[in-house]
């Protein structure tokens, strides 16, 4: 087998002879370029390719595509972290840079790998006999759009939904994934004419008849069959976010009526659409009720009862309340908040929001860190300790997604929530590294800037019939004080749980979705 020597240059094979090639020459060493070299056993080949593990991941994993019958192993080795001030751009060889490591790489890590693609048959005679990697098969082949792909058997028979393996009535799996056979194999398998493979089994699971057989639509197959698509298969209930400020929300920002809201599905799902977007929409002509948050609530799923009840009033005081999000001190903060203004004829108490995505983005570089890296990171407890209540949690102030679930890993990952209610933030925890804590002051007071200044804030004086529904792990909420001398205020709140939410925006998006064009 080739190996790479030193100096960056490496052997690769060409019509079966070795030929001499420099690292400097990227373009050829896709590894699209190899299964015609690899289609005869006399020979084995190396592949050798660099980036991103979890962005090229699915790539790697999927080189043996094009190699039909062939055995893959892989020997990926990580960049070795460096302690000296470089450029990026510096160029390094193997040796400098990369060191070696066992299994799969981590998200974000930095490697070259090498492909050792060995004959055209699954005979282990074709193997390099210096190969200590672990044979891997390819799995049963499926065409899809031109490309084949290879499944694990076993995961196609553990996603199996005939009547037998998911009850019709409940739509519940009726066995569990470690009672399949590791040595499952497929008996017979058939494209019909529709595209959906259909496959029986050899050595299926205890309880299951000999005929039994498993239908998976091309939809399925084609949704799991990449990286690219996993994700987009995991995010496919999501919508682009908004990154918005004073002036993009004065421009997006929208006022749907009541009523329609209340009878009209489409309606509801062009809300729930917008707080997946922005995090903030407003109602108008509502009742003036004190019910009628609740209805508006239900609308949408069931509301979180709180030690505040189902509903309450808003608003204790009549002074400044600075930007917050409410129940940080919950383990699981309601997702959605609304306000109804049933009365409002006082002087000031102007509603102000700000977009805590927004903000996190502005502190921190995408490309090379996450927003904020200290937010993200050091721990800050929220409690609440009154009237025979004591709530406590400890979260950072930005929560980030799983960098496998960005649709670019190689990137920063995006913030998932973010935790900010400084009226019920608890005494920080004993410090064993001050040097850390002063850190993550700089930074807060950086979010703190950036999200209070006026081109940040979309302000709105909340009138008598209007309702706002904002993302609560979102978005930032605060309000000018107001005068209690003349006039009357009376707003009514109600939260709602994130899974609630969510539920409800995918069963609408399959009903509207496909109109949007998404």
């Amino acid at each position: 087998m080739s190996q790479p020597r030193k100096g960056g240059t490496k052997l690769t094979m060409t019509d079966g002879a070795p030929e001499r090639r420099s690292n400097n020459n990227r373009k050829n060493n896709n590894i699209n370029e190899f299964p015609p070299r690899c289609s005869q056993p006399e020979y084995s080949t190396g592949i050798y390719g660099h980036g991103n593990a979890a962005y090229h991941w699915a790539d790697i994993a999927r080189a043996s595509v094009f190699i039909h019958w062939g055995n893959c192993a892989l020997t990926p080795v990580p960049l070795r972290p460096s302690t000296k001030k470089r450029s990026l751009s510096r160029r390094r060889t193997p040796t400098q840079a990369f060191r070696r490591f066992k299994g799969r790489p981590g998200n974000g890590s930095f490697v070259r790998w090498r492909f050792a693609v060995h004959g055209a048959e699954p005979n282990p005679s074709h193997a390099s006999p210096n190969s200590s990697a672990t044979q891997v098969p390819l799995g049963i082949p499926v065409e899809l759009d031109g490309e084949m792909v290879y499944f694990d058997p076993t995961f196609l028979r553990d996603s199996c939904q005939c009547p037998l393996c998911v009850d019709p009535s409940t739509k519940q799996k009726v066995f569990s994934t470690t009672s399949l056979n590791p040595k499952l194999a497929v008996r017979s398998e058939a494209r019909l004419d529709n595209g959906d493979l259909r496959l029986t089994w050899e050595g299926d699971m205890l309880g299951y008849p000999e005929d039994h057989v498993t239908v998976l639509s091309e939809t399925f197959l084609r949704a799991r069959a990449t990286y690219r698509t996993r994700l987009e298969n995991m995010r496919k209930y999501e919508h682009r976010r908004v990154l918005w400020e004073r002036a993009i929300m004065k421009s997006d920002v929208q006022f749907l009526p009541y009523e329609e809201y209340m009878n009209d599905d489409a309606v509801l799902y062009e809300v729930l659409r917008q707080l997946d977007t922005h995090g903030l929409i407003f109602l108008n002509g509502v009742p003036p009720a004190e019910e009628s948050v609740e209805r508006i609530g239900l609308r949408i799923g069931s509301l979180m009862d709180t030690f505040y009840g189902r509903t309450w009033d808003v608003s204790y005081t009549n002074q400044d309340l600075t930007l917050h999000q409410d129940l940080l001190y919950f383990a699981d903060p309601p997702h959605l908040q609304l306000l109804h203004c049933i009365h409002n004829t006082v002087a000031g108490g102007t509603s102000l929001f700000s977009d805590g995505f927004r903000v996190a983005s502005a502190l921190g570089s995408e490309r090379q860190q996450p927003p904020a890296k200290i937010l993200s990171e050091y721990p800050v407890t929220f409690h609440y300790h009154n009237a025979g209540e004591h709530y406590s949690y400890i979260r950072p102030v930005i929560e980030l997604e799983p960098r496998r679930m960005s649709p670019m890993p190689h990137l920063a990952p995006r913030p998932k929530a973010i935790n900010w209610a400084p009226p019920f933030q608890a005494p920080m925890q004993v410090l064993t590294r001050t040097k850390q804590f002063h850190a993550w002051l700089n930074q807060a007071q950086k979010f703190n800037y950036v999200a209070g200044k006026e081109d940040s804030l979309f302000s709105r004086r909340m009138e008598e019939g209007e309702c706002v529904l904002f993302d609560n792990r979102r978005v930032l909420h605060g309000r000018r004080a107001f005068e209690v001398k003349e006039g009357k205020r009376w707003l009514r709140g109600a939260y709602i749980g994130g899974d609630a939410y969510r539920s409800r925006l995918r069963v609408l998006k399959d009903r509207y979705g496909a109109q949007e064009g998404l």
